[in-house]
């Protein structure tokens, strides 16, 4: 222990040098973080800019895709409704004025109020224009002029002809690819980007068959204005956005950004993969293709340049952090010295004075906790004092003894079986044992025993920490047990009754049966004493009833049995037992005269209403020696 105390004290005085030794090491640890950080901060904030404008490409990728996928999907939706229309079917099946008038009113009232729609065109099955709307001047003049004029997008205006004059070509590639479709699929055609006036138009053309009872009789084409539907996509505020076709930047890029502006693509634009994932150069530029989702294998791409690249002043900014952070680290040193010098020691200390306390808690612990512990042959490797002083044996008596030299002999093997078995599963068990000391007495304990593992999960012994009960135990075998009779007393008797009728009045397919017993006397009752007649009586009831029987004495001459889950059929067959071994007892045994009635559950009883039903059938047993066991199943008994 002075030892201990003398290395603790040289520690405390040697921390001074430690001290100047801390300083320095941490002063250099600031130097290197210095550097690494001049070498690392640049290329630290060029990854995190290039992540940051991933990540917001990634959020307008899918915004873009989700918007573009859902509008393509409700006008195409739109279109074969158009197509499938009782209104296009009239038309077809007869080409009256009116019935012209109705379609061209269709097609009106679908182009009018979706900006969208630039032509609405239905071709007949041999490509030639039957019913076209185009927006012009008739449409402003019919009256909804008024929902268009605040829509800068959309202030052209709507008419309807009997002939097209834009998309020919286009149209007629359409129509011989539509020809081949099925009823409701919708072909799309490639976006044309051309000018109109000092306007980029770009124009999209979808087309449907219409068929009538499973024939061909035409094509419905729709064009689109998709500068609507591009500008209502791109609205960033982090990109740039153009829209070409190509691998490349070509010269009719469509500045998406600002539709009505004729701006090119630069030529110093870096494209990528159609992953979106950029190469490391200052200006860098996102590629998203649209092909795929207009279903025309057109090689259109979208082109998302960062508005926001890697300030001017980066490199100043890294060179003042770093020396920002080499000279806090170097003031940091300090504090942090001393407290890696002076802590060790005064945690040395308070370890030490720790010990000093587990030593003592362990010598409690010792005296005054019942425990063991033994290897996985059930040998003694350690005991406690208090484990000695309650088995009469000392320390080195019972190390490398087995356990069972404090087992009781009388012990059921069962309780050990289990216990092994349990332990054996790697759980714990938990109960009471009663052993027996060395001079014979027998000592009972409650104990937890478990078993210990090492590093590998394999079982290397048990350790058992038990409390002695032994007193308890004596305690309940008076308050429970009839002196003269090794029986449950009356008392333990009406408890056990109240918990089976309360299992009972909750679980009424639970029955039981009570056995009301009267001894009257035993065959040669003059040559015996009294106590001998009621120790004999219960070993003879002892050895008879189940295991799961509750056996008592009731009163003076009366004894009890509890049948659980018995009805009363069963219970009878015990009753005539009992009544034959005590008239006909074996040789050199003691007969005796019993009188026996039995009474069964019923609903609504309560201890005094059952055991007055057993006494009213035990009575009538009384009055009829020739029938000794009687049955009661209701208020009055029965012969049984």
């Amino acid at each position: 222990m002075m030892d201990r105390l003398d290395s603790g004290d040289s520690f405390g005085r040697s921390w001074g040098r430690t001290f100047l030794i801390s300083v320095l090491c941490f002063i250099g640890f600031g130097a290197a973080v210095a550097i690494v950080t001049s070498i690392a901060h640049y290329q630290l904030q060029q990854t995190t800019h290039l992540y940051q404008v991933q990540q917001q490409f990634r959020i307008e990728h899918d915004r873009i895709i989700e918007r573009l996928r859902y509008r393509l999907r409700g006008l195409d939706d739109q279109l074969a409704s158009l197509a499938n229309n009782p209104i296009t079917h009239r038309y077809l099946e007869n080409k009256t004025t009116a019935s012209t008038q109705a379609l061209r009113n269709l097609y009106l009232a679908t182009t009018g109020p979706n900006t969208l729609y630039r032509q609405l065109c239905y071709l007949d099955s041999q490509g030639q224009p039957q019913l076209c709307v185009n927006r012009g001047d008739d449409y402003s003049r019919s009256g909804n002029s008024a929902s268009l004029q605040h829509n800068p997008l959309a202030r052209q205006q709507l008419h309807s002809a009997t002939d097209s004059s834009e998309s020919d070509n286009q149209q007629a590639t359409l129509f011989n690819s539509a020809r081949l479709l099925a009823h409701g699929d919708v072909k799309h055609s490639l976006l044309q980007i051309a000018a109109d006036g000092e306007m980029v138009r770009p124009s999209f053309q979808s087309a449907t068959p219409v068929y009538v009872e499973g024939r061909l009789n035409g094509i419905l084409v729709a064009t689109l204005d998709v500068r609507h539907l591009l500008r209502e996509l791109i609205n960033s505020n982090n990109f740039v956005v153009q829209l070409v076709e190509g691998d490349k930047a070509d010269p009719r890029g469509f500045n998406v950004t600002n539709p009505e502006s004729r701006q090119r693509p630069s030529a110093s634009i870096t494209l990528t993969t159609p992953s979106g994932i950029p190469v490391a150069d200052a200006d860098q530029a996102y590629r998203l293709p649209l092909g795929e989702l207009l279903q025309n294998d057109q090689s259109l791409y979208l082109i998302l340049t960062p508005k926001r690249f890697l300030p001017p002043d980066l490199a100043d900014d890294t060179q003042f952090n770093t020396l920002l952070i080499a000279l806090l680290v170097t003031l940091v040193a300090l504090p942090l010295a001393w407290f890696s010098t002076r802590i060790p020691d005064q945690l040395h200390r308070h370890l030490h004075r720790t010990l000093l306390k587990l030593r003592r808690s362990n010598r409690l612990l010792d005296q005054n906790v019942i425990s063991s512990r033994t290897d996985t042959e059930g040998n003694f490797t350690h005991v406690s004092q208090a484990f000695c002083e309650l088995s009469g044996y000392t320390r080195q008596e019972l190390i490398g003894q087995p356990y069972s030299l404090v087992c009781n002999p009388d012990s059921s093997p069962k309780i050990y079986e289990e216990i092994l078995r349990t332990l054996s599963s790697g759980r714990r068990w938990q109960g009471e044992l009663c052993n027996r000391d060395k001079q014979g007495h027998d000592c009972w304990v409650s104990t937890s025993i478990a078993p210990d593992f090492d590093r590998h999960g394999t079982i290397i012994g048990y350790t058992q920490i038990s409390r002695d009960i032994t007193d308890h135990k004596l305690l309940q075998k008076l308050s429970t047990i009839d002196a003269q009779t090794q029986l449950l007393n009356r008392r333990h008797l009406d408890a056990m009754l109240e918990q089976q009728i309360g299992l009972f009045q909750r679980y009424p397919e639970l029955l039981f049966s009570v056995v009301l017993i009267r001894l009257d006397s035993p065959v040669d009752a003059e040559r015996l004493e009294r106590e001998v007649i009621l120790s004999r009586f219960g070993e003879l009831l002892s050895s008879n009833v189940r295991t799961v029987d509750l056996l008592g004495r009731w009163d003076e001459q009366r004894f009890l049995i509890i049948c659980p889950c018995t009805a009363i059929e069963k219970a009878a067959i015990l009753a005539n037992k009992l009544q034959q071994r005590s008239q006909n007892p074996p040789r050199h045994e003691i007969g005796f005269n019993i009188s026996i009635g039995l009474v069964q559950s019923q609903i609504g009883d309560n201890r005094r209403l059952l055991i007055g039903r057993a006494a009213q059938a035990l009575q009538l047993a009384l009055e009829k020696p020739d029938k000794l066991v009687v049955l009661s199943s209701g208020g009055n008994g029965s012969d049984g």
